[in-house]
């Protein structure tokens, strides 16, 4: 009888910390430098935040802002502050192959400051090492403290692997990057098929990038926008893709290039950089720079450019060619007979 009272007493001591459902065993994430970390048997975990401190204790399944099960976290009304000179200054920091971020209510993450040398040169706000999924009816804020270093500061960092939206408001803010890039959110590629993603860059003294990715990025459904911010060196673009291309069939881009203080840098919506080409089949594509709206190899689609649109299907490099042919058209209009320009005309019409 004795052992039976026991195990009625401590059964309700073990529910306070975790549930019966079984997810991904002995796996942890870190948040707000608080590691969570699921048992043997994949209890779930929770744990609650208080101005921006995290606590993994003392919260159940009924009152929590912050859930893990192994492979999902779940934020409520979290909010969350990441220690500066540990994890990069992440709030959030996972080293496993893929996440899945569920977001419910409203929910921050404000990065710590880095200022060490190697790897700790980088800043992040919420940091992934593989695949990151986000979802939920709830928003997630994300900012990056500054990186003091040589490395860059990026709102969300999504180190090699795909982010994927499908629902929800996920938005990306970089911090200021002392002599690196400035990015709020930088992933392998982008895959949006609902929801709002929101990435803005901001100063840095190389690069500033609202989005940024390696390969190609998709968006089917959903709204997604990248602004620039300052850069004092080489650029400031709303979306900047290394080595992929830009595939939009629904929802909706807009793209748009902040300020480039380096006298004949560019300030560009979309940065193609190893010149693919974004191909926009359904959807609606709106971009905007100071002095560049796209830079990359080919458009295909219906684009929006600043307060017009048009339908491009030419390689990006004759925009300088048609430039100056316009303006040898206008120099002749003042110079030459109605029969040379009507001819001129004519020409440049073929030409396009």
């Amino acid at each position: 009888m004795l052992a039976a009272v026991t195990v009625i007493a401590f059964t309700p001591a073990i529910a306070f910390t975790q549930s019966a459902h079984a997810g991904t065993a002995n796996s942890t994430i870190t948040v707000g430098g608080v590691p969570f970390t699921t048992d043997a048997s994949g209890n779930t975990v929770y744990g609650t935040t208080n101005s921006g401190a995290v606590t993994n204790t003392g919260s159940t399944s009924t009152n929590y802002n912050i859930m893990w099960d192994g492979s999902t976290l779940t934020l409520n009304n979290a909010t969350i502050s990441g220690v500066s000179g540990s994890y990069n200054g992440a709030g959030i920091f996972y080293t496993g192959t893929a996440v899945t971020i569920d977001a419910e209510g409203n929910n921050t993450i404000t990065g710590g400051n880095c200022n060490s040398g190697g790897v700790h040169r980088y800043a992040f706000g919420l940091f992934c090492n593989g695949a990151m999924t986000f979802m939920g009816t709830g928003s997630l804020q994300v900012t990056a403290g500054t990186a003091d270093s040589s490395g860059d500061s990026a709102g969300i960092k999504c180190n090699s692997g795909k982010l994927i939206v499908t629902g929800g408001t996920l938005k990306g803010t970089g911090g200021y990057a002392k002599d690196g890039d400035s990015i709020g959110i930088d992933c392998g590629s982008l895959s949006v098929s609902g929801g709002t993603v929101k990435g803005t860059g901001g100063e840095g003294k190389t690069k500033s990038k609202g989005i940024a990715a390696n390969n190609n990025s998709s968006i089917t459904g959903g709204t997604v926008e990248g602004i620039g911010g300052t850069s004092d060196g080489e650029g400031s673009y709303g979306f900047y893709d290394q080595y992929g291309s830009i595939t939009v069939t629904g929802g909706s881009l807009k793209a748009i290039g902040g300020t480039a203080k380096t006298s004949g840098q560019i300030s560009s919506g979309i940065c193609l950089w190893n010149k693919d080409q974004i191909s926009v089949d359904g959807g609606t594509v709106e971009l905007a720079g100071n002095n560049n709206y796209l830079q990359g190899n080919s458009v295909s689609g219906k684009v929006k450019l600043g307060d017009g649109v048009t339908h491009i299907q030419h390689l990006m490099q004759m925009a300088q060619d048609i430039r100056h042919r316009i303006r040898v058209k206008i120099h002749l209009r003042t110079s030459t007979s109605n029969h040379h320009i009507l001819r001129l005309h004519l020409w440049l019409i073929l030409q396009l």
